[in-house]
């Protein structure tokens, strides 16, 4: 059995019986683990961030998780934690000052905007890069008192996950993006005297490619082409 732990034992509490090589090996971990953390998040997209940066989501992570250890085990030197808190925030630092320096280490680090719709239409190649899903930008689309895809004229995905919205100014037919989604529809309500588009993107049926939507999303599901219902 190990033998118990003394309670209040200053030199275990603050030192640990690591050597000192065990601090070297704390700040390779410390690189590893922030490295990796940082390409997970930036690899599963801007979805996963909302409207925080990908440095502020590991600072909080990575924050939680030192403090939580040195709280609850005591084989865990305090002196230890202090120093994982100190890399951390010193690389957080060190990140924001460089990225403010250099546009291209800021676009690796948050992205860039993306112009995800375009005169009404969903660009559904571009979208498919951001890892933002269709529905979870109609969902903000309708947030943001968007009923009809034709009145967007420009939608742009921000870095922070948010949709920048310029409207079109006219009261054109479009995809309505109301519930239910025309893409999961059976596509017996759509009318055979209205104007087709795209169930998915919006594009109108003049534009397609054969049978099937030329915008990237291949859809061959067609939607009633109207006016928004609800617009200013």
């Amino acid at each position: 059995m190990p033998d118990p732990v003394a309670p209040l034992e200053l030199s275990r509490m603050f030192f640990g019986d690591q050597g000192l090589m065990f601090y070297a090996e704390i700040i390779v971990r410390t690189l590893i683990i922030y490295v990796y953390t940082f390409l997970l998040l930036r690899l599963f997209g801007r979805r996963t961030k909302a409207s925080m940066s990908i440095m502020d989501v590991i600072v909080i992570v990575a924050l939680g998780s030192v403090v939580g250890d040195v709280a609850f085990y005591p084989e865990v030197p305090i002196l230890h934690c202090l120093l994982v808190v100190t890399l951390i925030v010193g690389f957080n630092k060190l990140l924001v000052i460089m990225s403010q320096k250099s546009h291209r280490l800021r676009d690796v680090i948050e992205g860039d905007a993306t112009i995800i719709i375009k005169d009404g239409v969903i660009l559904m190649d571009r979208l498919a890069e951001t890892s933002v899903g269709r529905q979870a930008l109609l969902e903000m689309l309708r947030a943001k008192g968007i009923c009809n895809l034709s009145q967007v004229g420009l939608g742009v995905l921000e870095p922070s996950c948010e949709v920048s919205i310029f409207l079109s100014g006219e009261n054109a037919c479009g995809l309505s993006i109301l519930p239910p989604d025309p893409a999961e529809s059976d596509n017996k309500n759509i009318s055979d005297e209205i104007e087709k588009c795209c169930a998915v993107c919006g594009l109108r049926r003049e534009h397609f490619t054969a049978t099937c939507c030329s915008k990237a999303c291949g859809s061959t599901k067609l939607a009633d082409f109207q006016q928004p219902k609800f617009a200013n």
